[in-house]
């Protein structure tokens, strides 16, 4: 019978799907078998192994995983598949490739770093975070058009509004006045979904809240119950 590693470089397609998903539910020993085929696969099968690394479970995928990111070969699908696994496997763990990774050029490398910032990392970030915010209500990107309720889906800005709002220090804290203070005043120009999404997630930040220095930073419950729908982050296998 055909090993693990033989079925994952096996040449029909099926059989090579078929042993992705075995390695995934292999554990250790699988997530190894994924991460040593990246070195001997056709590229066209590379997207659907970093896939799988983000619900593998071991030492080798998040080195692949880093690898890939640090390729200048990789091309966009690669790098964003590669940065979602990263944040999905590595949570915390994943906060320096995550922050990197905002630092890109390509836009859409960016926007996946910007959500697993959003789903797991620490404040490290933080400024870039804000940066960002501000460029893109200023270009307004508004995002595809869906009543669908997951972050992966609302306008980018919305991502970096989640992320920035995880890290706040309450009520009169200088991170919570910068936000708050910034969306106030460029309120009008925030997409209409996003305005939505706060009105729902966050009420006291919007121009009919508090005064700036009382408002309170969101639930934590309620950001959670936002990023845990949402299927972006779920299991891909």
């Amino acid at each position: 019978m055909p090993t693990l590693g033989e079925r994952v470089r096996h040449r029909r397609i099926d059989v090579f799907e078929a042993a992705v998903r075995d390695a995934v539910m292999e554990g250790p020993s699988g997530d190894a078998v994924l991460a040593a085929a990246l070195d001997d696969l056709p590229r066209s099968r590379h997207l659907e192994v970093v896939v799988a690394l983000g619900d593998a479970q071991g030492t080798h995928g998040p080195r692949a995983l880093r690898a890939v990111l640090a390729s200048p070969a990789a091309d966009r699908d690669m790098r964003c598949a590669a940065v979602l696994a990263l944040a999905k496997r590595c949570g915390h763990e994943a906060s320096a490739d995550l922050a990197a990774a905002l630092s890109s050029r390509d836009a859409a490398v960016k926007q996946y770093a910007m959500l697993g910032l959003a789903y797991a990392a620490d404040d490290r970030a933080f400024d870039a975070a804000f940066t960002r915010l501000r460029h893109l209500v200023r270009r307004q990107e508004a995002g595809p058009p869906t009543d669908l309720a997951f972050l992966s889906v609302q306008p980018p800005a919305v991502a970096a509004i989640f992320y920035l709002a995880r890290h706040l220090d309450g009520a009169g804290g200088k991170r919570t006045v910068r936000l708050v203070s910034e969306l106030r005043t460029q309120w009008d120009l925030l997409p209409a979904r996003g305005r939505r999404w706060l009105a729902e997630t966050w009420p006291e930040c919007g121009p009919d809240g508090p005064a700036v220095p009382e408002v309170p930073a969101p639930e934590p419950r309620r950001l959670d119950a936002w990023i845990a729908r949402d299927p972006l982050f779920g299991p891909a296998h």
